[in-house]
């Protein structure tokens, strides 16, 4: 009987530790010697990533920092698309190596994931046809709002909505965008720099709140604990801070569709610093 119970607990250990191994985070030198970095990035056609190409990779601000990051580590560019709501998961399953995929950073998130340093900061908006009176934040009590699990605006609209709003949640962006077009709610709540995007390519859309909640960062993650990958995106963060990087990246992806509707200063953040 003891031998019997030994046996099981020896199974159970040896099984915990196979499942340890499985699920740990890639090192930097490890992603180097294999020749490869798999970076998680938004799966959505918003500004952020533009659009597909004819082979169905996303290209867009996100894309363009996630091919120089590859670039700089001497590896091949993975691109995995993911849903907001798979981005922590992702990462938790070793299945990307880092999201650049519009992580807003929150004291929450940071619990279950290591944030680098910022390269964007933003804060919520409002986004609704232009027949619907919205002038202020109480402009949402009572309302249908569209938003996107996972996200921030989710978090927002639930935490400060939750008892005088009814809520529509849906997984991709482009599903909320044409849910709010087809009148299925009479607004839409997330990153205040998306809401504007939306506004400027969907006639009959407008932003018309842009500073909803408080303002945030947003930074590439890495999983808990892979603290010399983090170091690495730090660096290389602060490096391309001296090039202006996320300027020139803006300029290349942003700036055709923003036009005179965003300054460049308003969002972009070089080297890591407000």
């Amino acid at each position: 009987m003891i031998f019997s119970n030994l046996k099981v607990i020896f199974c159970a250990i040896l099984f915990a530790a196979v499942f340890l191994v499985g699920v740990q985070a890639r090192s930097l030198s490890d992603i180097v010697e294999s020749g490869f970095v798999r970076i998680g990035v938004l799966n959505s056609t918003s500004l952020m990533l533009g659009h597909t190409d004819k082979n169905g990779k996303y290209y867009g601000y996100d894309a363009l920092f996630a091919e120089r990051v590859a670039r700089d580590l001497g590896v091949k560019y993975e691109q995995v698309s993911l849903l907001s709501a798979q981005r922590f998961e992702a990462l938790a399953k070793d299945e990307v190596d880092i999201l650049i995929a519009n992580v807003t950073v929150t004291s929450e998130r940071a619990e279950r994931i290591d944030f680098a340093l910022p390269y964007m900061k933003t804060y919520l908006g409002a986004l609704a046809k232009a027949s619907e009176d919205i002038t202020d934040a109480e402009s949402l009590n009572y309302r249908t709002i569209i938003v996107v699990r996972g996200t921030t605006g989710y978090d927002y609209v639930k935490r400060i909505f939750f008892d005088s709003a009814t809520l529509k949640v849906y997984d991709d962006y482009n599903d909320a965008i044409n849910a709010l077009k087809a009148g299925e709610g009479s607004v839409f709540v997330g990153d205040n720099i998306q809401v504007i995007y939306w506004a400027k390519v969907n006639p009959g859309l407008e932003a018309k709140l842009v500073t909803l909640g408080d303002l945030d960062t947003i930074a590439p993650a890495v999983k808990k604990g892979n603290f010399e990958l983090l170091g690495w995106l730090n660096d290389e963060i602060i490096k391309l801070g001296k090039e202006r990087f996320f300027h020139k990246a803006y300029e290349r992806s942003l700036a055709p569709t923003f036009g005179d509707a965003i300054n460049a200063d308003d969002i972009v953040v070089e080297g890591g610093k407000l």
